[in-house]
């Protein structure tokens, strides 16, 4: 029985183009793991701190009593943390000292 030479040639195209593709999306996501880990590494003082600055650098304690902005219920803990009540999260707190808005660090 004579073979075909056209269906031992694709096979081995589409075998090299389907671990070619495997090879690029595997260094992409990589990367992209690396590049989300190094942001995180670089966060990490500010996340572990028991204090937030504000943007004129004033210290505003991050563990406290706080009041939950859609409920009003006021709850002891961390600043970004679920309330406890409604589950709401708060995107920002004020500075005591200025007035000005401190965003969540973990956003």
């Amino acid at each position: 029985m004579a073979r075909s030479g056209g269906k031992h040639l694709g096979l081995p195209i589409g075998l090299v183009l389907r671990i070619a593709v495997w090879v690029i999306a595997t260094l992409w996501l990589g990367t992209v793991a690396c590049w989300h880990g190094v942001r995180l590494v670089r966060r990490l003082p500010v996340l572990l701190s028991g204090t937030l600055r504000c943007p004129r650098g004033h210290a505003v304690a991050a563990f406290g009593a706080w009041s939950c902005g859609v409920c009003r219920y006021t709850f002891e803990g961390y600043a970004f943390a679920r309330c406890p009540s409604c589950h709401g999260l708060a995107s920002y707190v004020i500075c005591q000292t200025c007035g000005l808005g401190i965003r969540d660090p973990h956003v």
